[in-house]
């Protein structure tokens, strides 16, 4: 991007000419008793321009906030005054406003009064009035705390009121003020401009625009000071938004930044950003060894700020750009703005790119990156968010892990449980499901889970529980990790790769089976890479059903979840069992109200690890503390071994 480069001359100090009108200033009207003060703009060398021909106003509505002090003795507080004039005025009276704790303005009139002609007694006025506004006097100064937003509105021709602040000390009810702020003027020619940001911080990080907490001394002669404090939660600013009234810019209007005195040793540089998206910037560097310094009660002024810069799409908006993650995995996430076309990348194998989700132009597009499980030292990797104007980095960062000693190769086999509906058209349907496990073979089984009340004769239906699915809206479930509306030809092979990374495979099931009548009886030869409980569950599927309901068609449903063989504690399915490192064996025998055979019926064996310490990725929206890390679908009567080397 071009930067405009302007010498130091090219920022003129702004003082504002004598304080006048266009409109006369109104009579006073007969206020009775009100309790009455006056107010002056402020001595010529000290005024600021308000517009373009050097007036200052007060305003109607504009109200000041006073105080009374003996000594280094507070001894009346921040009493409410309101500008009594109809039309801008430079000068006007303000009118006691009556509080809500006095029942009879004449007595609090009375009261001021009081207060007012002791001749002790020295006055500060500060514009603008606030209710928790505070301060404390000193020997012959009296400070009070200023909150500067580092967000302004952006009025034609004057600055934002609640940015602005005045100050006087008198002795009487006579107030001259003084502004211990100035700031930059500016103007712009382009079209739709919707924000203007002036910043130092980016380039030049120990130059700053004050901060939040702005405190200002006003003295017994009248001059004020300023000094700014900086804390954890309220750190300097080094950057100032300006936000337009009605949305965009006016071409050829006066707006300006409100900012502490201030002295800048590299410069500023303005930001200009248009409805579409696209920005421009220009760079103001001081010449030779000067500074820019912004004085009390002046302005630098840069008028067609934005003349001859070019406009270019942003860099994109990346939030978070660093990220920690467990010796365990899991996944890093950001959220990316852009208003322009870009590309994510990332050369390190142990983060997989699971693409993003959402619109970067409307809103944001939130893209996820899978971390595997780090088995040795810490490690680092860097993600590339990238468009024609910049890239923007996300660091990711893994702690150490340890590594697996004399880990086996078992073969694992991912389980889809399929939650089923035919009273309302909804589940996973048959099709899909037959589709992907032609497919993709031993790389998942499936099991469907239907409990709606038309099939409530199935006693399998309480994992639906156990997944919080209340309704049929999620249809699948990948080994218990995770919810999958659609789309399985797609995210069973993209979801099973990343749960091979972070998941390292634990067990491996072998399973035997024999029929005396309608009694069966299982064996499972179970191998465990760690000495745990597991819990196991053993269900007998029908290989091939018809079901029809009232929104459903006729469909064909293979492997249906039909009778249980261990118990479960109602919510999440299978058994504990406490298994020993290696092969473990377990019986489990009961009497069915038919007979099954292999052509017609298999056996679903499914075992689910302990969570740990280990992520649940992505959209696990389950009760308990188990997923799923291995499963067998054999026909009844076949035995299979364990798939262990």
């Amino acid at each position: 991007m071009k930067n405009q480069v302007l010498s130091a001359l090219a920022l003129l100090s702004v003082l504002a000419t004598a304080c006048k009108v266009d409109t006369e200033i109104a009579p006073s009207p007969g206020f009775g008793e009100d309790f009455v003060i006056t107010a002056i703009c402020g001595n010529p060398d000290t005024r600021v321009q308000r517009d373009d021909a050097g007036k200052m106003y007060w305003n109607p509505g504009d109200e000041i906030g006073v105080f009374l002090v003996n000594g280094t003795s507070v001894v009346d507080r921040n009493e409410r005054f309101t500008a009594t004039l109809e039309a801008p005025a430079c000068t006007t009276e303000f009118r006691a406003v009556v509080p809500n704790s006095w029942d009879n303005p004449a007595e609090y009139y009375a009261h001021l009064n009081e207060l007012w002609s002791n001749a002790e007694l020295d006055h500060i006025a500060i514009y603008p009035y606030s209710a928790s506004m505070g301060g404390g006097v000193y020997t012959d100064y009296f400070k009070f705390l200023f909150r500067l937003s580092n967000v302004q509105q952006g009025i034609p021709g004057t600055f934002d009121p609640a940015c602005w602040v005045a100050a006087a000390w008198s002795k009487n009810d006579q107030f001259t003020f003084s502004y211990p702020f100035g700031g930059v003027k500016f103007s712009v020619v382009s079209e739709n401009i919707t924000k203007v940001t002036l910043t130092c911080g980016e380039l030049y990080k120990y130059d700053s625009f004050g901060g939040k907490k702005e405190y200002v001394s006003v003295y017994s002669d009248g001059h004020l000071s300023v000094s700014s404090e900086a804390t954890a939660e309220d750190p300097f600013y080094q950057s100032l938004e300006l936000i337009p009234q009605g949305g965009t810019f006016i071409p050829g209007e006066a707006y300006y930044f409100v900012i502490p005195p201030v002295s800048l040793d590299k410069g500023v540089s303005f930001y200009f950003e248009k409805a579409d998206g696209s920005v421009a910037k220009r760079s103001v560097v001081p010449a030779g060894n000067q500074w820019i310094t912004i004085k009390s009660g002046v302005f630098k002024t840069l008028m067609e700020a934005d003349s001859g810069c070019e406009w270019k799409s942003p860099a994109p908006d990346v939030t978070p750009t660093s990220i920690q993650i467990a010796k365990y995995g899991g996944e890093a996430k950001f959220d990316v703005k852009c208003s322009s076309d870009y590309t994510v990348t990332c050369t390190e194998d142990w983060l997989v790119d699971m693409g993003g989700v959402g619109d970067a132009v409307e809103d944001k597009c939130t893209h996820t990156f899978v971390v595997k499980r780090n088995y040795g030292a810490s490690r680092t990797a860097t993600i590339n968010v990238t468009n024609e104007a910049g890239t923007v980095q996300v660091t990711v960062t893994q702690d150490a892990g340890e590594p697996l000693p004399d880990y086996p190769s078992i073969v694992r086999h991912h389980l889809v449980q399929a939650n089923m509906s035919t009273d309302c058209n909804s589940g996973a349907w048959p099709a899909e499901l037959a589709d992907n496990k032609a497919e993709y073979g031993d790389l998942f089984e499936y099991v469907c889970l239907f409990y709606d009340s038309t099939n409530g004769w199935n006693e399998c239906h309480t994992e639906h529980t156990q997944y919080k699915n209340k309704n049929p809206d999620y249809y699948y479930y990948l080994d218990g990790r995770r919810q999958v509306k659609s789309r399985m030809k797609t995210t069973v092979p993209m979801f099973a790769a990343e749960s091979d990374d972070i998941y390292p495979t634990l067990t491996s099931i072998g399973v035997s089976s024999s029929v005396n009548g309608k009694t069966i009886t299982v064996d499972l030869s179970v191998y465990a890479y760690i000495a745990q409980d597991y819990r196991i569950a053993v269900y007998v599927t029908e290989n091939a059903r018809s079901v029809t309901g009232i929104n459903v068609w006729e469909n064909t449903y293979k492997n249906v979840a039909h009778y249980k063989l261990n118990e479960d504690n109602g919510t999440i399915a299978g058994q504990l069992y406490p298994l020993s490192k290696g092969v473990n064996s377990i019986q489990l025998s009961r009497e069915l109200p038919v007979e099954v055979n292999g052509d017609q019926y298999s056996l679903m064996v499914y075992i689910q690890a302990p969570y740990d310490q280990q992520p649940v990725i992505r959209d696990g929206d389950f009760y308990g503390s188990y997923y799923v890390d291995n499963c067998r679908l054999v026909p009844v009567g076949t035995t299979v071994e364990p798939e262990v080397k």
